[in-house]
């Protein structure tokens, strides 16, 4: 297998799947926090949702953005890679984060009752278009990495086509991530830098994920391995999934490891399910493959607009969960349909006729 072709169905699914897992690690987190009725057991299960899909998604969404760069790169150069990226990924957040803010502050100023936001607060973080900037970041480093070293990046390597060479290569991640400080909250769950300012912890944490991306896109027989054997990075991901829940002694270099090895295995043993599930187009991952970008973009002022709309309502945890992501999930919808489908935004946004 040789993948040259910029629209893959299950590796673009894949992506837009971890898009969209936004909206459920959203709805669960936002609901556990601003929820007026609460129980012990719906937010631990609650917080338990939002972990478990913050383990593993912002990883996998990079790798997988690191393969999709390498294969422009290789495909077309590294202009053409800035170029893309600076349309797709760099403009997009500089139009939607002044918007979002806005968003926000109309939300903030109906759940206050007209209070606004203190101005040294505005503008101050990406909210959650925050990993727009990192991309950016992310394929300028790798634009001048593979310049200066394109024995390693730009070229197959023949030890990657070996298990025992793929093994070490994820075991060395691995380890590389765990070393790297200020990665993790207090709490021992993955950071989300969403400030303005970089940080150069996630910097370089996100480009060691990135690189893998790209050196599975020049190595493929990476990916093929992900679908072959995706049953194994599953259940090595899970035992490291439980270990991190079950231990107490966050923060340390151990369990760092296990977790950050928990990221990765369970983020290529989905995409592994992905390759064996979606084997070709249909109209279904096409809708949302080509929507998930915008879906994402608007949908967390929608959240917390639905979760101040039902601030009154006596919900429990579980009806309140739902009712946020299902009325999110149908905006974020209609508004695809409406405004962006088959629109001048679409293509803006990268949608392109199937």
């Amino acid at each position: 297998m040789v993948i040259e072709a910029q629209r893959i169905p299950a590796l673009d699914a894949y992506r837009a799947t971890m898009m969209l897992l936004g909206l459920v690690l959203h709805s669960a987190v936002f609901t556990a926090t601003y929820a007026p009725i609460r129980t012990n057991l719906g937010e631990d299960l609650l917080y338990l949702i939002y972990d478990f899909i913050h383990t593993f998604r912002m990883p996998a969404f990079i790798f997988i953005s690191g393969f999709f760069s390498a294969l422009i790169f290789t495909k077309y150069g590294a202009r053409a890679l800035i170029g893309n990226r600076a349309k797709r990924i760099l403009l997009p957040l500089l139009i939607f984060w002044p918007l979002v803010t806005i968003a926000f502050q109309l939300v903030f100023a109906l759940a206050t009752g007209g209070s606004v936001v203190p101005a040294e607060q505005n503008f101050v973080e990406f909210y959650h278009l925050w990993f727009l900037a990192y991309l950016v970041y992310l394929n300028s480093i790798a634009v001048l990495l593979v310049k200066m070293l394109p024995w390693v990046f730009a070229r197959p390597s023949k030890i990657l086509n070996y298990r025992i060479g793929q093994i070490a290569l994820y075991l060395i991640a691995t380890l590389l991530l765990a070393v790297i400080p200020y990665t993790l909250e207090p709490d021992g769950t993955l950071k989300t830098a969403s400030a303005v300012a970089p940080d150069n912890s996630m910097i370089a944490f996100y480009l060691i994920i990135f690189l893998l991306g790209w050196l599975a896109f020049q190595n493929q027989s990476i990916i093929i391995n992900f679908r072959k054997h995706w049953y194994l990075f599953l259940i090595i991901g899970s035992i490291g999934y439980l270990a991190h829940l079950a231990t107490s002694e966050q923060l340390d270099f151990d369990y760092r490891v296990v977790y950050f090895g928990a990221s990765l295995n369970l983020s290529f043993a989905i995409l592994g399910l992905m390759q064996k599930l979606i084997t070709k187009t249909n109209s279904v991952v096409s809708y949302f493959s080509q929507g998930s970008y915008w879906i994402y973009i608007v949908h967390l002022p929608i959240v917390l607009l639905i979760l101040t709309l039902l601030e009154d309502f006596e919900f429990g945890m579980g009806t309140r969960l739902s009712l946020v992501l299902t009325l999110t999930t149908l905006l974020s919808l209609a508004s695809y349909q409406l405004l962006v489908r088959h629109k001048p935004i679409g293509r803006f946004l990268g949608e392109k006729p199937n």
